[in-house]
């Protein structure tokens, strides 16, 4: 197999395979309905590239937190906390740069972005883009500068509402010919200041709670992203189905799982603790990632399930198995997989890194 194989190739051939099975929905894939929000399926690419390719099966070699060679020594939220928390914000801090990269390549940039996303979620209160500009002259100039507010705001419009605010950015835009006028705005806000600066101080809190809701939101689902992803290794969703090595070898190519399954040449083991009798009582279960070659069949030319054939073949001579092959069995996505049943494929499909953990040869 070594001939053939090594593992990093193996670790992005199952990348790929899971690529395939989370494809979109125009790919004939079956998503979740996605919130009406240009640039959506960018921001959910790079969500996945970094969350799941990048940090969760990522090698832990490579700075992830799968071990691609023991995965019960994967790096576990609890248990590795200091170098967990290291990745996961190189994660957060990779995965903001990625959405800002496609925040500008979106009609109106961030700015217009950030307004959709408002919009999306009913966030209350509802802003238009210049009120989200005056909110950010008045406490955060450097946001008001990376959403390019100064595209959209007139300062010297602004002068008369938030005249300190103004000045502060771009000191003398305000700045009066008439003393008069400034005298009268000088008494105007010292009427109102009081109301002005309660009325702020409200809005601040408010954002604030906003925030941190929106923060504790965001932290649980990642949370709960990462804890279904190791609690995969440890639990089966769907079974894990095998083909015996000699029927393997007999069908001459790689066969549909609905066909091996209603020709009762599926062997079926529905927990883990199944799959370890199973190999405890001498049955050795060999685990093929591979590339599909086309958009229909995994293997139309069959060269790579004939490497796979030969491959169980010389396994049994090396490791002193019985050459029959009734004693190997094996696990290929096209024959162990359902294909017809999306929910059941993603049942199986959540189980994958359980299936190759559980392997005798992966």
């Amino acid at each position: 197999l070594a001939d053939h194989w090594n593992s990093e190739v193996m670790a992005h051939d199952l990348h790929g395979v899971l690529d395939e099975y989370f494809k979109s929905e125009e790919e004939g894939g079956n998503v979740v309905q996605d919130l009406f929000i240009i640039g959506f399926p960018e921001y959910n690419e790079a969500l996945d590239t970094e969350l799941n390719k990048n940090l969760i099966l990522q090698d832990v070699e490579k700075g992830g937190l799968f071990n691609m060679t023991d995965p019960l020594r994967s790096i576990h939220p609890v248990w590795n906390k200091a170098e967990f928390d290291e990745r996961y914000e190189r994660f957060t801090a990779n995965l903001a740069e990625r959405y800002d990269a496609v925040h500008a390549m979106q009609d109106g940039g961030a700015l217009h972005q950030l307004q959709l996303w408002r919009d999306a979620l009913d966030i209350s209160p509802m802003k238009s883009k210049e009120q989200i500009c005056r909110d950010l002259l008045a406490g955060d100039h450097d946001g008001f500068d990376k959403l390019g507010c100064i595209n959209v705001v007139v300062l010297k419009d602004l002068c008369q509402s938030q005249k300190e605010n103004v000045e502060e950015y771009t000191p003398d835009t305000c700045k009066e010919d008439d003393n008069k006028a400034t005298v009268i705005m000088a008494v105007l806000f010292g009427i109102l200041g009081t109301a002005i600066v309660g009325g702020l101080v409200y809005y601040m809190y408010k954002k604030y709670v906003n925030y941190m809701h929106i923060q504790k939101a965001h932290e649980q689902l990642m949370e709960a992203t990462l804890n279904e992803s190791i609690r995969a290794l440890y639990q089966l969703d769907y079974p894990l189905h095998l083909v015996r090595g000699d029927e393997f070898i007999e069908e001459g190519k790689l066969m549909r799982h609905e066909v091996l399954r209603n020709t009762h040449k599926l062997t079926v083991l529905d927990s883990l603790p199944d799959v370890d009798a199973f190999v405890a009582a001498d049955k050795h279960v060999v685990f093929f990632s591979h590339q599909w070659t086309s958009f229909t069949v995994p293997d139309p030319s069959c060269i790579q399930y004939q490497v796979m054939c030969d491959a169980v073949k010389d396994l049994a001579r090396r490791n002193g198995w019985d050459e029959s092959l009734k004693d190997v069995f094996v696990w290929v996505d096209y024959s162990c997989i359902p294909q017809a049943n999306p929910s059941t494929q993603n049942l199986a499909i959540r189980s994958l890194a359980a299936y190759a953990s559980s392997a005798t040869i992966f």
